[in-house]
């Protein structure tokens, strides 16, 4: 069973209740800088909830949200498990996320790791450093090619697209390193976007 309220335009709850061999929920907390403008689901086509439908969009909300900032926490019952992430929009390209375990099974009783994230849309990087072993990492992704373009028709055409990216790891602690290259290409063209009731693109 999942309740969640949207209490205010900037303040979300949701709480939790499950029962596969033991009872169990969650309750979660969520304060964002930005207002959150959530339409009612009765005027939503379904068509559009399912990701693999369509290609997703960046929300026009975030677009504008230069410098905004997102707070969540969730405690899980009855383990006591408590997770928090912080999200900030440092710049129109830079942003900075920190996440947080409380876990007195963990080592050190948790774990807190950071990440900072520079996105030009071609170009994007991480860097990211977490408390297990003094973990510093480093991540790369560089696009090739074009998205889709219109053709004389005002069609959507396909256009050869792809991607290659590296990470790079280390270890303090244990002083240990890593590193990895990769390769992506679209097993498909993207999607057209779909047209809802009012004519607006999904």
């Amino acid at each position: 069973m999942n309740l969640s309220s949207l209490a205010t335009r900037h303040f979300a709850t949701s709480y939790t209740l499950g029962s596969l061999s033991v009872i169990d929920g969650s309750l979660s907390y969520l304060y964002s800088t930005v207002p959150l403008r959530l339409a009612s689901t009765s005027a939503i086509d379904l068509r559009l909830m399912s990701p693999g439908y369509r290609q997703l969009q960046p929300s026009p909300v975030a677009a504008r949200a230069r410098k905004g900032a997102l707070l969540c926490g969730r405690l899980y019952l009855p383990s006591g498990i408590l997770e928090a992430l912080y999200v900030k929009r440092v710049g129109a390209t830079t942003q900075l996320r920190v996440t947080a375990v409380s876990d007195s099974q963990r080592k050190h009783g948790g774990t807190i790791m950071g990440i900072l994230q520079h996105d030009t849309g071609r170009w994007c990087s991480e860097y990211l450093y977490s408390t297990d072993v003094a973990l510093l990492g480093w991540r790369g992704l560089y696009n090739f090619g074009r998205d889709n373009v219109k053709d004389g028709a005002g069609a959507d055409r396909p256009v050869w697209r792809c991607s290659a990216g590296a990470e790079l790891y280390y270890g303090v602690l244990n002083k240990s390193a890593g590193s990895m290259l990769s390769f992506f290409f679209p097993s498909r063209p993207a999607q057209p976007q779909i047209r809802g009731r009012h004519g607006r693109g999904g």
